[in-house]
């Protein structure tokens, strides 16, 4: 559970986050968290359990910024289905959210990626990414459903969309410095409009083989209202 003081936890998390981009999760025990957010140790351990407790909150801030990227997309929980159906620029778009290749974006992508690593021994972390994961896996199978997919074929799909997202993430974060900035030029597929383009390609194919049918082009439509 996250401590009730919005100042005091966004000030514990910002420093949760800077020791994981520094020296990864193990680093962040609460001792070290109160020493680098210059925080009263004794205060920071009544609001978390321990170190493990502390890392699932902090995933948690992270998770929230992915939520809010989403916002009031047509492929988001709660607008699909209504007014109408978004197309495939808007499903390359809310997907492309999960492959930052630059910026606070792609910090937030590395955490991600040390947190889901984090996971793999660490039970109350595993519980709290297994969360992210299958809301990933939800847009997964609400994109490939507004794109025309039948409903059978859509849980399978959206698996192996996951996996191409989770596997063009990896590879972003691989050749990622520290802070943010490449050690070389990235090939093009880890560039945004490379990420895209690949997006664009792997949902084409998948309507293809399902036998799906362009709609037809309609008028522009205004979705900021």
């Amino acid at each position: 559970m996250r401590p009730q003081n919005l100042s005091y936890h966004v000030d514990v998390y910002a420093a949760v986050e800077r020791i994981v981009l520094r020296a990864g999760c193990g680093a962040a025990t609460v001792r070290a968290v109160a020493t680098e957010g210059d925080l009263s140790p004794s205060t920071v351990r009544y609001y978390f359990r321990n170190q493990s407790h502390l890392l699932a909150c902090a995933f948690s801030a992270v998770d929230d910024h992915f939520r809010h990227e989403l916002g009031s997309h047509p492929f988001a929980l709660g607008r699909f289905g209504r007014g109408e159906p978004p197309g495939m620029e808007d499903a390359v778009v809310v997907l492309a959210v999960h492959v930052p290749t630059r910026g606070v974006a792609l910090e937030r992508l590395r955490l991600l990626h040390a947190y889901r690593a984090w996971a793999r021994h660490d039970p109350a972390m595993a519980v709290t990414v297994g969360g992210f994961d299958q809301r990933l896996l939800d847009l997964c199978r609400r994109v490939l459903l507004g794109l025309g997919l039948a409903p059978a074929r859509a849980p399978r799909q959206a698996r192996i969309l996951r996996a191409l997202l989770t596997g063009l993430a990896d590879e972003v974060v691989t050749v990622a410095e520290p802070e943010g900035e490449y050690r070389f030029v990235p090939p093009d597929r880890l560039t945004d409009r490379g990420v895209r383009a690949i997006l664009t390609r792997h949902l084409t194919a998948v309507r293809a083989l399902a036998g799906v049918v362009e709609r037809p082009a309609g008028p522009p439509v205004d979705r900021a209202g």
